[in-house]
């Protein structure tokens, strides 16, 4: 699931943070995307310049993790 979202992140923002999983820069803000250490789990992290950006970066993620869960 990770690599099909850092796939589809670097194709649309052209480069990341790529280590331990997807760091990507987005217009006003970041997000993260990784595998937990722990568990079955994945753990996500978001920063933006204003609440409304925030969650627009955390929609779109969450979209591509629905797009890629429904199409596994």
């Amino acid at each position: 699931m990770v690599e099909k979202v850092k796939d589809a992140l670097l194709q649309k923002y052209g480069e990341g943070y790529t280590h331990d999983g997807i760091r990507v820069t987005m217009p006003g803000g970041w997000a993260l995307v990784r595998a937990s250490n722990t568990g079955a789990k994945l753990s996500m992290r978001f920063e933006a310049d204003s609440p409304e950006r925030l969650e627009e970066i955390q929609r779109e993620i969450h979209a591509l993790l629905d797009k890629f869960m429904k199409s596994t």
